[in-house]
């Protein structure tokens, strides 16, 4: 004992204190009353909000079927047919080798199954038509 005091480790303290925890009730308080207490239960949504399929990342939503074996060595070009920012509603659906520009949080445009993180895509213009070069294969629901 070094000042008188024993030293015990965390697991030994705990165990210690236990006969002398009881648990709190709940109570009902104001939002702004809540700041610096835990919940009493679980809060769940009735319903998903807002109710779309949305991007989790910056990036491009493609088809991932489109992005099969893409790789540093090996990449996939695909036509960027629209942008998405976030509050805007898609206007075009993906087909075979397009690729829609998204922000986080914006709604997934019809067709597209996942997406691309921007730092793994390289733009370019070519005939005055804007394409990424994707540089990863993609899984359904990626980033979704």
């Amino acid at each position: 004992m070094r000042f008188q005091r024993e030293i015990v480790d965390i697991w030994d303290a705990q165990k210690r204190l236990e006969p002398w925890i009881r648990p709190l009730g709940t109570e009902k308080v104001k939002l702004t009353d809540s700041i610096g207490r835990y919940l009493g239960e679980n809060v769940v949504a009735t319903h998903d909000f807002p109710h779309f399929r949305r991007s989790m990342m910056d990036g491009f939503a493609v088809r991932s079927t489109d992005t099969k074996g893409a790789s540093d060595e090996r990449p996939v070009t695909l036509q960027v047919i629209e942008s998405i920012p976030c509050g805007a509603v898609p206007t075009k659906k993906l087909t075979a080798n397009t690729a829609t520009r998204i922000m986080t949080g914006a709604m997934m445009p019809e067709g597209a199954d996942s997406v691309v993180l921007i730092e793994l895509t390289e733009q370019m213009e070519k005939n005055g038509q804007t394409y990424t070069v994707v540089k990863k294969e993609t899984t359904p629901n990626e980033n979704i």
